[in-house]
This record gives C-alpha cells, sequence and structure tokens, in this order.
C-alpha cells in the first residue's frame, strides 16, 4: 500500500440487513506494508465489519483467520478484527479461532493512536450473546505510538448487558511504547444460577514503557473486567512475565471497578515487575 491519510481496509463490510448471517472465514491478510516514503496517518484494520453504519446483521462470525507479517508504517488506528457495532434484539456476535502468525510491527517513528487485536465498542442489548474464544492475538508490536494496545477489547452493552462468554485465548509477546492489557472486558449478564464465564485464557510476556521517559503512569494489566458485570466467573486463567520498564501500576487480575458479583477462582498470576 501507498496511501498517506486514507484508510487500509483488507476486508470491509460496510452494511447488512438485520436479518442477515455474516460469516467471515478462512481468510489470510498478510505481507501487509507501506511503500511511502512518508508514514500514512489512515487507519489499518484486517476485518472491519459495518464499523459505524446501523444497518447490521443479527448475526456475525468471525472464524478461522489468519494476519501474518503485518509492518505498518502509519500513525492512526490499527485493528486485526474491528466489529464495533450495536448488535439487534436476539443478535449474536462470534470471534473465534483467529490468529497473528508472524509479527504485527507499527513502524512509524511517531504517532499517539493505539493497536488491537481484537475491538469491539458497541451498545448491544440484554438479548445479544457474544463470544470471544479460540484466538490468539500475540507478537503484537505498537511501536513508538503513545497509544495504548490491547490483545483483545470488549466493551459492549448499553443501559442492560448482553451475555459474554471469553475463554481459550492466547494473548503473548505485546510490547508498547507506553500502556498496554491483555484482554480488556466490560459489559456482562449472567445470573446467579448460570454466570457469565472468563476461562481458560494464557497472557503472558506483556512490556510496556518501552518509549521515551515520561512523567505519567505507565500501566500493565493482564486481565482487567470493567464495571459493569452481572454474575461473572473469572477462572483457570494463567497471567505471567508483565513489566513496565517506566514507572507505573502492573497488575495481573484488574478487576477493582466490578460493583455486582464477581468471582475470581482458580487463576495463576506470576512474574510481574515493575520499574
Amino acid at each position: 500500500t501507498g496511501v498517506n491519510s486514507g484508510s487500509v481496509r483488507a476486508i470491509y463490510l460496510s452494511s447488512s440487513a438485520p436479518t442477515c448471517s455474516t460469516v467471515v472465514s478462512l481468510n489470510s491478510i498478510s505481507g501487509a506494508s507501506y511503500t511511502s516514503a512518508t508514514q500514512s496517518t489512515g487507519e489499518f484494520s484486517g476485518i472491519s465489519v459495518v464499523n459505524g453504519s446501523t444497518a447490521v446483521p443479527l448475526s456475525l462470525n468471525v472464524s478461522d483467520n489468519t494476519f501474518a507479517n503485518l509492518s505498518l508504517k502509519t500513525t492512526g488506528l490499527v485493528y486485526c478484527i474491528n466489529a464495533s457495532y450495536s448488535a439487534p434484539a436476539n443478535g449474536s456476535k462470534t470471534i473465534r479461532n483467529n490468529s497473528i502468525t508472524g509479527q504485527l510491527v507499527r513502524t512509524s517513528t511517531s504517532g499517539t493512536s493505539a493497536m488491537y487485536g481484537y475491538y469491539d465498542n458497541g451498545s448491544s442489548p440484554s438479548s445479544v450473546s457474544h463470544v470471544i474464544s479460540g484466538n490468539n492475538f500475540s507478537n503484537m508490536n505498537n511501536g513508538v505510538s503513545t497509544g495504548a494496545l490491547y490483545g483483545i477489547y470488549s466493551l459492549d452493552y448499553n443501559s442492560t448487558n448482553p451475555s459474554l462468554s471469553v475463554y481459550n485465548n492466547t494473548v503473548s509477546n505485546l510490547t508498547a511504547a507506553r500502556s498496554l492489557t491483555g484482554i480488556y472486558l466490560n459489559g456482562f449478564s449472567g445470573t446467579a444460577a448460570a454466570p457469565n464465564a472468563v476461562y481458560g485464557n494464557t497472557i503472558s510476556n506483556l512490556s510496556g514503557g518501552n518509549g521515551t521517559p515520561t512523567t505519567s503512569a505507565v500501566n500493565v494489566n493482564g486481565l482487567q473486567v470493567g464495571a459493569q458485570v452481572l454474575y461473572l466467573d473469572v477462572r483457570d486463567n494463567i497471567v505471567s512475565g508483565l513489566s513496565s520498564v517506566l514507572a507505573g501500576n502492573v497488575t495481573g487480575f484488574n478487576c477493582s471497578g466490578a460493583t455486582n458479583q464477581l468471582s475470581l477462582f482458580r487463576n495463576r498470576v506470576y512474574s510481574l515487575s515493575c520499574a
């Protein structure tokens, strides 16, 4: 690619009928690079689904896609998968078995934008089901950008929360100049009899604060859960090898904002270090 300001999207689904089932599967997105002499300022998305549209599918299945050896000379936002939309009532989102092979690296010489393996910032209602499982978002490097880095970022709720299950994902070898989080989740609607679950995830080797010195705190989180929680079990996850070169907070499980029933058990956390 050789653009300087426009968005680059390998697969872009701009709109969909509200009764449609949309499947994005078995695609390989590889070898992307920027050939312009000057760095781009535009967004890069491997897969972008109805981002910003109100014409959205009833069900979405993004599965078994690979992202290989992406070298991105852009200061803009970077996403492997962007499914940031509000699903209709009784809809679903399934993000399963997608992976980065090789590396995803930002090579711009400046920038303030974030990088995401998976991103969702919708406002779906409580009748929606959301599953994130079996993905491997590893070997991500946000370069010198001062924006945050996330392996998985899911914040999809409105006044009531959809169901969200997150399990058997791997997030490893993430490097950022400033703050980063392996998995960030918010919006759970379990019940006492059937709580939502976050389990079997492995988060390892996250390194923050690798940029120029700053007076701002650099925070590194393994697994972070927000405040919109109705009955959630966080169990059997492993977090290890978190560090920050600059001063800040390094936290294995950050669940301090939750206000409803949240249970953490049988998790392992070790090898955390901070400047």
